[in-house]
């Protein structure tokens, strides 16, 4: 039965696509910030790397008290550098990404219960009486001066 089934089974012919995909702005920010991510690392793990490279090579020779000292602070180093990438990559997001800062300000603004377009309508009534202030000190100098 499935040999049949099989038989009968025939290709659909793939359409062929005639557009390009085009990224928008959140795609563009996302690659930016994988690329951040990806130096991070980078930066960050290749000390672990190079020193452990280091302690194979001198694993056979004789080591000092002073050398035993400075290589233990060197291996916490590498190993605490070696962690960083895992727990900074918030942080890279929040820096490189608008999209990213607006989330999280959305967010904070929905877990403290404040509504946005509030603290919108605040800002432009500020700004509106800052603009306001300032039309009046023009006209108060230009009738001061007069």
């Amino acid at each position: 039965m499935a040999f049949k089934n099989a038989r009968q089974l025939r290709s659909i012919p793939r359409q062929q696509r005639h557009q390009f995909r085009t990224m928008n702005k959140k795609d563009i920010q996302l690659l930016r910030c994988l690329y951040a991510l990806d130096i991070v690392y980078i930066c960050f793990t290749l000390f672990a790397s190079i020193f452990n490279v280091y302690l194979a090579s001198t694993q056979d020779q004789i080591h000092t008290p002073l050398r035993s000292a400075i290589e233990n602070f060197l291996s916490r180093m590498a190993s605490f550098s070696y962690h960083i990438p895992f727990c900074i990559s918030f942080f890279i997001f929040l820096f490189v990404s608008k999209a990213f800062r607006q989330e999280m300000k959305h967010l904070i603004y929905n877990i403290c219960g404040k509504d946005r377009t509030g603290i919108h309508e605040q800002e432009n009534i500020q700004l509106h009486d800052r603009r306001d202030n300032k039309d009046l000190n023009i006209v108060v100098n230009v009738v001061s001066t007069v």
